[in-house]
């Protein structure tokens, strides 16, 4: 029954979980969580998120500012509509249900032959298309909840140039208008290629131009799967270690090495809303606590650090408890002092300041607890090493965490240069321990394919990254002792 319960949460877009936002017709994916009593936009969209929470993941048509489920059969379409006449479009208009394909096969149908569209598109590219319809009464119209197919309409019925343009011109504008004013949504469940698209597209940058296909490829080459034991090192957002946690699938173990006391940097970790369960195999380490093979207590400068963002009351003048004047980032709190107060009040606060206390020294004794059974686990040896860097050499990351890989286990490196894995190639190639080592890359490239129109796609990225592979071996001589013989390999002189 709770097993049950847990599968129809997980298909329902439940408070405080994250979202993968798209709007129809744009490329834009947003990763945004959904609070109750706030509001998300995207592409000129905003709704209140109230009005999407419990309900299941899908399509959905924003309207007044809330968010409606649409209908299957709306949003399959009848495919086989009859083609009308463009002077057939205020019926369209007064139509609550009619589709954009609807409109197309409206405009085609007015559309000139095809002998004279060369003609007509030289002389529509350069006509200026006078619209009937002002953008103040497109935005009434949108604010009286008009659907975006009932104002497509509208516009391809206002346009005086609509009819001089050749079917392709149509289409064009059309697909254009519906994109602009499309007021329907997919709001669908955050998964590691959603995720991957969503920060590809928004700033590359920042998770080093790794491709959802590249990651594909360096999952594949570091054989992460059910029950293994990977060690991460993760300059990309996170992106890497949520990708292994989802293919460990709650079995195993992933070491997260970081820098400084606290995992930080690692959005793509809480945007899948990940259960206890699957949690329960990821490990922070810090890397001065995996150098020296234990759990380092917490610095001294990190435990003032705490003290300042959460800082203790004092006592002022007239005997009443007052924050500091200042908060854990050096700027002003937004609290004053008060001149006065009674014991409710100060008794709220004690408790307020002894419950943030109690929680921070919770979340301290769990990274404690994760951070030594990732160090156990680095002892006993890992199944894997995967890595994405952008700063930190990967050669340095190997000289200090090769020796925890067992034998037969994989090397996944990735990098956005390609020269710091040359390097690594070569410090690996000199110890003879690792066999299988490629350099690879891969290219990726949008298409656009439709009928008589088939190209790529003119402004894109090309160029992806580096990946570093190889799996660790044992280059020792075996040595075999034949019977009778001994360990120098002279037959042994037997007593008759």
């Amino acid at each position: 029954m709770d097993d049950e319960l847990g599968e129809n949460e997980e298909r329902l877009i439940l408070a405080g979980r994250f979202v993968a936002t798209q709007k129809i017709g744009a490329e834009q994916i947003r990763i945004l969580k959904f609070n109750q009593k706030s509001k998300v936009g995207i592409d000129r969209l905003k709704f209140d998120t109230d009005s999407a929470i419990g309900r299941p993941y899908g399509l959905f048509e924003v309207a007044n500012g809330r968010v409606q489920p649409i209908a299957t059969s709306k949003q399959l379409g009848d495919k086989q509509l009859p083609k009308r006449d463009l002077l057939e479009l205020p019926k369209l208009v007064s139509g609550d249900s009619e589709s954009v394909d609807e409109v197309a096969a409206a405009a085609s149908d007015c559309a000139p032959s095809s002998s004279s569209n060369q003609k007509n598109e030289a002389g529509a590219g350069n006509a200026v298309d006078v619209q009937a319809i002002s953008h103040d009464e497109v935005v009434r119209l949108k604010e009286a909840g008009i659907s975006g197919d009932t104002l497509v309409a509208k516009l391809v019925q206002g346009s005086s140039t609509f009819s001089q343009r050749s079917l392709y011109g149509q289409e064009k504008y059309i697909q254009r208008k519906s994109n602009k004013h499309s007021c329907q949504v997919l709001l669908l469940k955050p998964t590691i290629s959603l995720i991957a698209q969503s920060y590809y597209l928004k700033d590359p940058e920042r998770i080093g131009n790794l491709r959802g296909d590249l990651l594909g490829l360096l999952l594949q080459y570091g054989g992460i799967h059910s029950s293994r034991k990977v060690l991460v090192f993760d300059q990309v957002l996170g992106l890497l270690t949520s990708a292994v946690l989802s293919r460990l699938s709650g079995q195993g173990a992933c070491i997260h090495i970081h820098r400084g006391n606290t995992a930080q940097s690692i959005p793509c970790v809480s945007a899948m809303n990940y259960n206890e369960q699957i949690m329960s195999t990821f490990m922070p380490v810090r890397i001065q606590s995996a150098l020296q093979g234990k759990a380092l207590p917490w610095s001294e400068s990190n435990q003032q650090n705490q003290r300042k963002k959460t800082p203790a009351p004092t006592k002022n003048e007239s005997g009443s408890f007052t924050l500091d004047e200042a908060n854990g980032d050096g700027e002003p709190s937004a609290k004053k002092p008060r001149l006065g107060g009674d014991s409710t009040d100060l008794a709220i606060e004690e408790e307020e300041n002894e419950t943030e206390m109690d929680d921070v020294e919770k979340r301290r004794v769990l990274r404690t607890a994760r951070e030594e059974m990732g160090i156990a686990v680095m002892k006993e040896g890992v199944d894997s090493l995967v890595f994405a860097t952008r700063t930190v050499h990967p050669q340095s990351l190997l000289e200090k965490l090769y020796p925890h890989l067992k034998m037969s286990g994989t090397i996944s490196i990735f990098s956005p240069q390609l020269n710091p894995l040359l390097e690594a190639y070569d410090w690996l190639r000199q110890n003879h321990t690792v066999v299988q080592m490629q350099l690879s890359d891969q290219m990726c490239r949008n298409m656009q394919v439709l009928p008589d129109r088939t190209h790529p796609l003119m402004s894109q990225s090309i160029g992806g990254g580096f990946i570093l592979s190889g799996i660790k071996v044992d280059n020792t001589k075996p040595t075999v002792t034949i019977p009778g013989t001994n360990a120098s390999g002279a037959r042994a002189n037997t007593a008759l």
